[in-house]
């Protein structure tokens, strides 16, 4: 943990108290993967690399 993170944490609960610290869930980009693609990954994945080249 940094330093400027704390500030930054500081900062938010000032402003907004436990409530601004909670979780606003994972970030990132969501999946931009459909259901078919992602079971296609899986099966993949647990092939492993050897598999496929």
């Amino acid at each position: 943990m940094t330093r400027k993170s704390v500030n930054g944490w500081k900062r938010a609960w000032q402003a907004g108290g436990a409530e601004a610290l909670a979780s606003k869930g994972p970030g990132g980009a969501p999946c931009r993967l459909d259901e078919v693609q992602l079971k296609t990954l899986g099966q993949a994945l647990e092939e492993g690399s050897a598999a496929h080249g």
